[in-house]
């Protein structure tokens, strides 16, 4: 059975122009600029490993300002390539794979 968790997360104030930034940064480190191909090693592995502690300090601190909303959700229904498909690339979403996670 395939398992995903599905976060959102709302940044309030200055920090959201940061981590817009951060996470526009990140995307156009992407290796290949082919809207088909998806895979995590597409980023440098710097840019995985930045993504990761990312997204691990943003649910460290999801009960303190700047987060003003956080949501974690287990999905353990739909097939474990649902979530890449609607974040794909070829639909212009501006995603990046890391290593354990997809930002």
């Amino acid at each position: 059975m395939a398992a995903q968790r599905v976060t959102i997360a709302k940044v309030g104030g200055v920090a959201a122009n940061f981590i817009m930034g951060r996470l526009q940064g990140w995307a156009a480190a992407r290796l290949t600029r082919d809207p088909h191909e998806w895979d995590a090693e597409q980023w440098p592995k710097h840019v995985r490993r930045e993504v990761d502690a990312f997204a691990d300090g943003l649910r460290a601190h999801a009960l303190v300002p700047p987060v003003v909303h956080f949501v974690e959700w287990s999905d353990l229904w739909s097939m474990g390539d649902v979530l890449d498909r609607l974040d794909h690339p070829a639909k212009r979403a501006e995603t990046v794979q890391a290593s354990r996670r997809s930002v």
